[in-house]
């Protein structure tokens, strides 16, 4: 997922690329997609979520995936990333 945002980011709210839960047997879960916000500004108390699914079974969890938050002038963003 790429956000190219002009002057201002703020997020408040949950951005999430993350894999879904294995469904039986002994799978693994998927992994977590990526995330690439580029902006001039960022703020707000948000999250930008990208975790792995969870196994099932004998099937081991998914593996995170990747943000990138390029900020080119003031990054004030206090969530989680």
């Amino acid at each position: 997922m790429r956000w190219l945002v002009g002057k201002s980011l703020h997020l408040d709210g949950l951005l999430a690329a993350r894999g879904s839960d294995a469904q039986g047997g002994n799978a693994g879960g998927g992994s977590g997609g990526s995330v690439l916000v580029e902006t001039l500004n960022v703020t707000g108390h948000g999250e930008i979520n990208v975790n792995g699914g969870r196994g099932y079974g004998g099937g081991g969890g998914g593996s995170g995936g990747r943000i990138g938050l390029h900020v080119d002038f003031s990054n004030t963003f206090g969530g989680n990333l």
